[in-house]
């Protein structure tokens, strides 16, 4: 079961997010801390100051591939490569500045099967190929970080989401109950869209 991630935001405000400087990185900073405080290192024991003969020491700090550190807070800021194995750390950490900046959000969990024929049944209900879910993943962020094996991201015009917003409320008349459900909160927001200024920004995450 995975998690569709929607945000009202400006797709410039998000993408100013790599490349900050001074006050603006200072306040992303504290967003990542207070969400992923660094652990204190335990007090090292006589036997931890074996390190030659030691794997790793039993006090360095284990780094989980879907916590950020430093140095993802550091990369994300300055627009620097952050490699492959490090992207799902990076994500988690943007996921918070979204959360913290996007005027709106909404997490929908499902698969993308789920979604996928959502979004079919929309479609066949009159909702226009260009205002649907799938429409959203065929515009890239255009921002300097990958996107981790099994995810989606893309955005669309905030504009569009106010043009579309009369075809999602009547075409989601239409849809099953199964669907209806699964996209209660989609719905209920696209269907009230009327804010050109935020763009829609779209991740799902496996």
């Amino acid at each position: 079961m995975g998690q569709l991630h929607l945000y009202a935001i400006g797709i410039e405000t998000f993408r100013d997010f790599f490349g900050k400087a001074g006050e603006d990185v200072a306040e992303l900073r504290q967003l990542a801390e207070q969400a992923f405080p660094t652990p204190e290192p335990p007090t090292a024991r006589m036997i931890d100051k074996l390190g030659p003969i030691m794997r790793r020491a039993a006090y360095e700090p284990v780094i989980r591939p879907d916590v950020p550190t430093g140095i993802e807070m550091d990369a994300l800021v300055t627009g620097s490569f952050i490699p492959p194995t490090r992207l799902v750390a990076a994500w988690a950490l943007v996921l918070v500045w979204l959360d913290e900046y996007a005027k709106h959000t909404a997490i929908v969990e499902g698969t993308t099967e789920e979604f996928r024929d959502a979004d079919f049944e929309l479609a066949l209900a009159g909702l226009p190929s260009q205002y649907t879910l799938s429409a959203c993943f065929t515009h890239e962020l255009q921002i300097p970080l990958g996107t981790p094996l099994g995810w989606h991201t893309g955005w669309q015009k905030g504009t569009m989401m106010r043009e579309g917003a009369e075809h999602w409320a009547t075409a989601s008349e239409d849809i099953s109950k199964e669907n209806h459900e699964l996209l209660a909160d989609v719905i209920s927001w696209f269907a009230d869209w009327s804010d050109d200024e935020q763009d829609l920004l779209v991740v799902y995450q496996p």
